[in-house]
């Protein structure tokens, strides 16, 4: 079964590399494993991410084994639900990128302050918990 993915290699900006490098200091995790958190962080917000298509590219590259792993098909499908709730028509390779560029700039804002996996994970369940207690 396919994930419907078409890149071999994922790009970054030059901005989505900066805020890589810093998350990856924050919480000693290592850029997939953040992009994949970014992901779901991003497909699980209410309103589509911004096109990057004016953006300035950083020399970064994740292959995509190493990027969505053993999970690359749950991911695709995710997306695939995505675009037909949103009805977009981005092809998939766009919509991962722009969902996870949007992503890692999620986590740094809730990651400001923060040291290590755990203070990250605190912090986002407290975010998550303010926006339950608002509806």
């Amino acid at each position: 079964m396919s994930a419907g993915f078409t890149f071999s290699r994922m790009r970054f900006t030059v901005q989505a590399d900066s805020q890589l490098r810093t998350l990856a200091a924050r919480t000693q995790l290592r850029p997939n494993v953040i992009c994949r958190i970014a992901l779901a962080i991003s497909l699980d917000l209410p309103q589509p991410p911004a096109s990057l298509i004016e953006s300035e590219w950083s020399s970064r590259e994740i292959n995509r084994g190493t990027l969505l792993g053993d999970i690359e098909i749950e991911f695709g499908s995710l997306l695939k639900q995505w675009r037909e709730v949103f009805e977009s028509a981005e092809d998939l390779d766009g919509l991962c990128l722009q969902h996870i560029h949007r992503g890692v700039e999620t986590l740094l804002r809730q990651s400001a302050g923060v040291r290590g996996v755990f203070g990250l994970w605190e912090r986002m369940n407290d975010a998550t918990i303010d926006v339950l207690k608002s509806h």
